[in-house]
């Protein structure tokens, strides 16, 4: 067999379009890496995933996995676990959105608004339904 590379990092991302963090090792599952994206910011009146194509301000959290939790780092330095019954509306007051951090549906998938293009006003938006 040959060699075509070799693995210099492996980063694992616990929220959907937030930074994530650098790892050791990861177990890899049917549905990917274990721990990746097992979170997103979604709009519960929209019923959508918030990403970070159109909410580019996500890209300036970071998540990491810490025993059993998900913490979230802000903007402002702040962190909140993902069971801190505050973390939804530390999560509203940055984004200026009602806001909720879920982790995906069981029953099939969240929609998540996409568009194609360089800015919003000249690309048509849509529904696109993502994987759980």
């Amino acid at each position: 067999m040959e060699q075509v590379g070799t693995v210099a990092q492996v980063w694992r991302y616990p929220v959907k379009s937030f930074q994530g963090e650098q790892v050791d090792a990861l177990e890899l599952g049917p549905g990917g890496a274990v721990g990746d994206r097992t979170l997103a910011v979604v709009d519960p009146k929209a019923g959508k995933v918030l990403s970070a194509k159109r909410y580019a301000d996500l890209f300036m959290a970071s998540a990491r996995v810490d025993g059993d939790r998900v913490v979230l780092t802000l903007p402002d330095g702040s962190e909140h676990a993902d069971d801190d019954p505050d973390v939804h509306q530390a999560l509203s007051d940055w984004l200026g959105l009602d806001v909720r951090l879920a982790p995906p549906r069981t029953d099939g998938v969240y929609p998540m608004e996409m568009y194609t293009g360089m800015s919003d006003e000249d690309s048509p938006v849509f529904d696109w339904p993502g994987p759980p």
